[in-house]
């Protein structure tokens, strides 16, 4: 029997050049979670990979995950880039360190556990969900620092 895969809608907002936010909507067969935060002189990157190891560290290891996310830059890491960048020293092929190292490292070694069933943009059926992760986290950005 297949498990069906757990799909995880990323939200990212910064507010100014000192704060943004992040949200994860997360659906499971058990139902629909969310988490969020904040984090200070953070790119829009920065955030979604925060969003996406805070799901990773909440989720259970047993189903797929298929990441839904409107950042280019993290959809396309997932799908091709991220053994490419562990295998070569997480450097770029023109040798360059890339951005967010540790952070990407993390998502690595957390995905060498769990199965990715993919990432891909947001389509129609998802908007509704990558919308409320899109508020969430515009929401934690204004929140107090805690």
């Amino acid at each position: 029997m297949t498990t069906a895969p757990q799909r995880l809608y990323i939200g990212t907002s910064v507010v100014d050049d000192a704060r943004g936010g992040w949200a994860a909507v997360i659906e499971t067969g058990a139902g629909r979670h969310t988490l969020a935060g904040r984090a200070d002189v953070a790119s829009v990157d920065d955030l979604g990979l925060r969003a996406l190891l805070a799901a990773l560290a909440a989720l259970p290891v047993a189903a797929p995950l298929h990441v839904v996310t409107a950042n280019q830059r993290l959809r396309d890491g997932l799908t091709g880039q991220l053994a490419t960048w562990a295998r070569d020293g997480w450097r770029t092929s023109a040798g360059r360190e890339i951005r967010n190292r540790e952070l990407w490292a993390r998502v690595h070694a957390l995905t060498v556990v769990r199965p990715l069933a993919g990432a891909s943009t947001p389509g129609a059926i998802d908007r509704p969900l990558a919308d409320q992760a899109r508020k969430l986290a515009a929401h934690a950005a204004l929140s107090a620092p805690r």
